[in-house]
């Protein structure tokens, strides 16, 4: 086998061999050739010499490690230790296999040393001492390897020639001696040398972004005949590139970086923070509705970490009760249990309820966050490997999941049982993570070769492709201090010099880019919100400063690769060659021709694209709102939408339907929702839950203890609102258990129990009794909707039922708001719609309320006051309110709404008084609530009633269009 060996040259492909054909356009051969760098080298000779071994997991390698360490206790390292002892051991690890592939041993040095190398010594007689084992790495590999090759000199290696890029006592540490072992091993050994080449012609196109530098880059790609360019050099990732090359009929590049960010990579994180208290609903949530493999099949579902039908039983649970335990969560769960006993042979329904079964057990026993011990983690683990194991030989993408958490299950048996801190556990876990690849690397076939660095280049003077010219990231070598590397030098080893590690690369990415007999730079100067600089390696391109193919590589590697070129050029005249040879896109276009460096494509006129004239002058802010507005937000669907009128009606949904008939369409009529993971209650929505909650538990407990005869104090005090709010936030709002939330906890809890106090104070004292919390009804409402007939279910419950003395029902809506006005102008306009809706179905008598309407009221819970026209409960003497008015004028505009949803003609209609007077939702708020308070008072003038359906919560304002730039 012939080699060639360079610096720089490790993920280099086996095409990049084929490519060192004897001239351009003659074909070469991958047979017997190969390119290789230190890592494949070595690798290479651990198969010939019998010396393979399975990778360790460098994760695993750093808890050996650490047990060493903490069992050495050097003074050194003592503090970091104490606090994060898994970011010591990793830094003490790396600094180690340092010194090793320097070719120092730590064992054979006798005397006092540095502080950091008598750390490393102390912690490697600690092992042997203790006879602890580490997983060798490469610094091991290569040490092994020489020793073999000294002991036994004579060993066939199948080697035929090693051509050498760089001169062997260039190279750092033992990697020197390698090559020098090889040559004394009977292997041929040359270094390539020759006159340096003249630098390739080049040509920078630069771009405003990266979108500008793709459409630039897949033109010059589809301007050339046949493949394109001899090679396409890939420096950053492809994913815009690929989308226009695309575009135009040519295969994509796939170059795109794995990282430790990519949605697989985040399943055992996730895992784990559910597995640890307390327990965050919404990342509940996520792992529930997180999908790990792409559909099998054209119309299939993508499929769940956690099985469908679990899935959706437990999602719900959480839409219903933001919280684990409470009842949602246990009816789900019996559900999925009597599914999977009724019909054992049923594979979906029993994977379903195991998995339910081991998510249950995980969230509802929570490990303490203080007690996390290796034990109970590795017993959470089983069923999520055993899971993604079933899944994955769907989707091979899932393997480096499954390694990551096989690797953490191996680390958690080498640590000592005790206790995980936070940091500690992170650390692990980030270290077992490795990088996944992303789902964009998806290389086709067809297009021209790839490399990924420039050092790989072998153009052999051909056009070449630069797709991100920036500056390299590439990881710098140990730094070593004055002191450690005067005592490495005298015990015979050769630590690494960075700026000679950088002289290195630079020489021999300066050698790949002189293959190339053009090199064409597409250059975007901001990705990613930030400034991409050019890399320096077109400067030194433009000095003409270029160690060519078959120049001297020893001479490149040991000076400055520019010091011919820059004693005769100055910063000055390298910034003006730059200059000369670049261009912008603009400057490609000539006509109806786009040329560049070889590449030409004919340019079709673009489109000019119509207008259409406004329908309607905008109304501008204060004129009338007779005009209608240049936008009509109303859709039609082109046929009458009769069959999806409502056949049931909650209060909720007819506030909808007349609030917006597009939104109730989309919402009920479609039943277009937000995912469930995005839709957990939160914020006031869950608050309110929690405390109508408590209302209810207190309620229910007081006429349990009547019916068995039991004294209950009543009202309730503090302590026992007190008691029932601790003992339902957990069911039914979990994240106020959260790190960071208890300020927030405290004073929704000091609120509540004020408030409910207040609550059930006033009506002890006013002489009103609680009969029925949560009271749900269920009653035909007839409706005339195009003067035909048509009935439907109204539904709902009713917060708190009371009676009074005299014995008059009444019923008190609950809200938990932050206004303290707006039920109060609703009650006091007549239109508390919802407080109607209320009485009629008491009354059961559909338009006509009755002659002895119910009192009905409403409780603002955040500020513990009553909006009633019962003085006993409220001192403002409010106008009595009429719920039959109210009712009429509901009905009245529910059977409005369906007949013009039934038309196919659909109006937005809050969002277009909004753009009739010349507002959108960027619009201030007390701007906005101001116009639409005018069209409320217009409408119930009238005889209607209007409800604001408040665009700025709601989620189709996109398809509505009052949510994106009409312009």
């Amino acid at each position: 086998m012939d080699i060639e060996f360079g610096w720089c040259l490790d993920g280099a492909t086996w095409a990049d061999a084929a490519t060192a054909s004897d001239g351009p356009g003659k074909a070469g051969s991958a047979l017997g050739r190969i390119r290789l760098g230190p890592r494949g080298l070595l690798r290479l000779l651990q198969t010939r010499l019998g010396l393979s071994h399975p990778d360790a997991d460098p994760a695993v390698r750093i808890a050996q490690h650490l047990a060493s360490v903490l069992g050495a206790d050097h003074a050194w390292c003592r503090r970091s230790l104490a606090v994060d002892p898994w970011a010591t051991a990793r830094e003490l690890l790396a600094l180690r296999d340092a010194a090793v592939e320097a070719g120092w041993d730590p064992l054979a040095h006798e005397g006092p040393l540095p502080p950091r190398l008598d750390a490393l010594r102390a912690v490697e007689r600690a092992r042997r001492e203790t006879g602890a084992v580490l997983a060798p790495g490469v610094a091991d590999d290569l040490v092994e390897v020489l020793d073999l090759l000294a002991s036994e000199p004579g060993l066939p290696l199948g080697i035929t020639s090693l051509t050498c890029q760089e001169r062997p006592e260039d190279l750092p540490g033992l990697w020197g001696a390698l090559l020098s072992a090889l040559a004394d091993a009977g292997v041929p050994l040359t270094v390539r040398s020759g006159a340096p080449s003249a630098p390739p012609r080049l040509e920078i196109i630069r771009c405003d972004d990266e979108w500008e530098a793709a459409t630039v880059a897949a033109r010059f790609v589809a301007g050339f005949g046949g493949n394109g360019p001899v090679a396409l050099l890939a420096t950053e990732d492809t994913i815009a590139l690929d989308a226009q090359l695309h575009r135009r009929g040519r295969p994509a590049v796939g170059r795109a970086q794995g990282g430790q960010d990519r949605a697989r990579q985040q399943i055992l994180p996730l895992f784990l923070a559910l597995a640890i208290a307390p327990v965050d609903v919404h990342q509940l949530a996520a792992l529930l509705d997180l999908r790990v493999v792409d559909a099998p099949e054209p119309g299939a579902q993508p499929i769940g970490l956690v099985p469908a039908r679990a899935r959706a039983a437990l999602l719900s649970a959480l839409a219903q009760e933001p919280g684990v335990g409470g009842e949602a969560w246990r009816s789900a769960m019996d559900s999925l249990r009597r599914e999977a006993e009724a019909s054992p042979d049923d594979r979906a329904a029993v994977t379903a309820h195991e998995a339910a079964r081991a998510i249950d057990e995980l969230v509802r026993s929570p490990l303490p966050a203080q007690d996390a011990r290796p034990s109970a983690l590795r017993a959470r683990l089983p069923w999520l490997r055993d899971r993604l194991r079933a899944v994955g030989h769907l989707d091979t993408a899932l393997t480096p999941t499954i390694t990551q958490i096989t690797a953490f299950d191996q680390v958690l048996t080498l640590l000592e049982d005790s206790p995980l801190s936070p940091r500690m556990l992170q650390g692990v876990v980030a270290s077992c993570g490795g990088t996944a690849p992303s789902p964009f690397a998806r290389r086709e076939a067809g297009g021209p070769p790839v490399a990924l660095r420039p050092a790989h280049l072998q153009a052999r003077g051909g056009t070449v492709l630069w797709w991100g010219a920036t500056e390299s990231r590439t990881a710098p070598p140990t730094v070593w201090d004055a002191d450690e590397i005067a005592v490495l030098r005298k015990a015979g080893a050769s630590p690494a010099d960075p700026q000679a590690a950088a002289r290195l690369e630079t020489a021999a990415d300066l050698r790949g880019l002189a293959s190339a007999g053009t090199l064409v730079v597409v250059h975007a100067d901001r990705r990613l919100e930030t400034d991409q600089p050019l890399t320096s390696l077109l400067a030194h391109l433009a000095t003409g400063a270029v160690v060519a193919q078959g120049g001297d590589a020893g001479a490149a590697a040991s000076e400055e690769p520019d010091a011919d070129a820059s004693a005769s050029a100055d910063a000055g005249e390298v910034e003006k060659r730059l200059k000369a040879v670049t261009r912008t896109p603009q400057d490609l276009a000539s006509g109806t021709v786009w040329e560049l460096a070889g590449s030409r494509l004919d340019l079709a006129p673009a489109a000019s694209e119509r207008t259409t004239k406004a329908a309607r002058p905008r109304i501008d802010p204060g004129d009338s709102a007779g005009t209608a507005s240049a936008v009509d937000l109303s859709r039609t669907a082109g046929a009458r939408l009769d069959h999806l009128l409502p056949e049931r009606l909650s209060y909720s949904q007819a506030e909808t339907l007349i609030g917006c008939r597009q939104k109730w369409t989309y919402r009920y009529g479609l039943g277009l929702r937000p995912g469930p993971a995005s839709d957990l209650p939160t914020g006031n929505r869950m608050i309110g839950t929690l405390v109508h909650a408590v209302v209810e538990r207190l309620v229910r407990e007081r006429d349990a203890a009547g019916a068995t005869g039991a004294a209950s104090p009543w009202p309730p005090g503090a302590a026992a609102i007190g008691a029932a709010f601790d003992a339902l936030v957990p069911h039914l709002a979990s994240e106020l258990d959260l790190p960071g939330r208890s300020v927030l906890r405290a004073r929704v809890r000091d609120t509540a129990l004020r408030s409910l106090a207040a609550f059930f104070g006033a009506l002890e004292a006013a002489g009103h009794r609680i009969v029925d919390v949560e009271t749900g009804f269920d009653e035909p409402l007839p409706l005339t909707v195009d003067g035909a007939p048509r009935a439907v279910a109204f539904r709902g419950a009713r917060d708190v039922d009371t009676v009074d003395a005299a014995g008059r029902r009444g019923v008190i809506d609950l809200k938990w708001t932050d206004s303290r006005t707006k039920h109060a102008e609703l009650y006091d306009r007549g239109e508390a719609i919802q407080l109607a809706s209320y009485a009629w179905s008491i009354d059961r008598d559909g338009a006509a309320v009755g002659t002895a309407p119910p009192s009905l009221a409403y409780f603002l819970l955040q500020q513990g006051e009553f909006v009633s026209e019962d003085t006993d409960l409220d001192g403002r003497r409010r106008t009595p309110f009429d719920p039959s008015d109210a009712w009429r004028r509901l009905v009245a505009e529910v059977e409005a709404a369906c007949a013009e949803v039934g038309t196919g003609r659909i109006s937005a209609r809050p969002a277009q008084e909004l753009l009739d007077r010349g507002m959108d939702l960027g619009t201030p708020w007390k701007a906005r609530h101001r116009a639409l308070e005018e069209v409320a008072s217009a409408e119930h003038d009238a005889g209607g009633i209007w409800i604001d359906a408040r665009c700025d919560y709601c989620e189709f304002t996109t398809l509505c269009g009052i949510g994106k730039d009409l312009s």
